[in-house]
Formats: C-alpha cells, sequence, structure tokens
C-alpha cells in the first residue's frame, strides 16, 4: 500500500511540473523583418543588423538561421535569450556573388519560441 501511494505521488508531483511548464514558452518579436539597402556599388559588402526581444516568459534558443542563397551570410546570437531580453541576427550581403541589378533575399530564423521561424527579408540594387 505504501508504495502504491508513493507511486501516485511520484506520477502526480511529475504531471503538475510538466502542466506548469506547458504555458511557458519563449517569443520572438524583431523590431523589423524587413530592410532595404538602397542603391549601392557592387564591390561593397553591406551589413544590416537585425535586433529581437524575446517576449515569451521562457528562454528562447535560435536553432539555425538560414539564407536564401550563398551571397548573403549570418552572424547571430548563440546563447539562450532569457525573457525581456534582446539578441541579434546580423546579415551580410555579398555583391560580388551575384549577379549585378535589384535582388530580395530571405532569411529564415528557427528557434524553440512559439513562433518556430521567422522570415527576414533585405532588398537593394548593386551597381
Amino acid at each position: 500500500m505504501k508504495r502504491l501511494i508513493l507511486v501516485s505521488f511520484v506520477l502526480i508531483s511529475v504531471f503538475l511540473s510538466v502542466m506548469s511548464a506547458e504555458g511557458k514558452t519563449g517569443f520572438i518579436e524583431f523590431f523589423s523583418t524587413y530592410y532595404s539597402f538602397g542603391t549601392f556599388p557592387k564591390n561593397k559588402v553591406r551589413k544590416v543588423v537585425f535586433p529581437f526581444k524575446n517576449t515569451g516568459s521562457s528562454s528562447v534558443l535560435l536553432y539555425s538561421v538560414e539564407p536564401s542563397c550563398g551571397c548573403t551570410s549570418v552572424v547571430f546570437t548563440k546563447k539562450p535569450i532569457p525573457p525581456g531580453k534582446i539578441g541579434y541576427v546580423d546579415v551580410y550581403f555579398i555583391p560580388t556573388q551575384t549577379t549585378t541589378g535589384h535582388f530580395k533575399k530571405s532569411i529564415d530564423v528557427r528557434s524553440n519560441a512559439s513562433n518556430s521561424i521567422v522570415r527576414l527579408f533585405i532588398e537593394g540594387t548593386s551597381m
């Protein structure tokens, strides 16, 4: 009988801890998801920083940040971002690795947040 009570207590404790953790999720809120470089020389690398805030109630971890082409590279916050704190996605457009003219590229940000995929956009015209 004592064993049954102990097992029941453990199962109820585990259930309650899982239920209380379910309501806690991170949420990524970018200040902007779009940036235009305008017109610029083809031989000049362009950079934009996309800051975001974790407006959720649990830490957010970025799993991957993937540009849509090889002419774009990224650097991003690798540590967990606690609730209320800010993280960054730095995007570099390398015009020498693509054709001259107008472009529009996307960057997919994947994380453990409730909005697990966010798409960023950059565009401009290299001359």
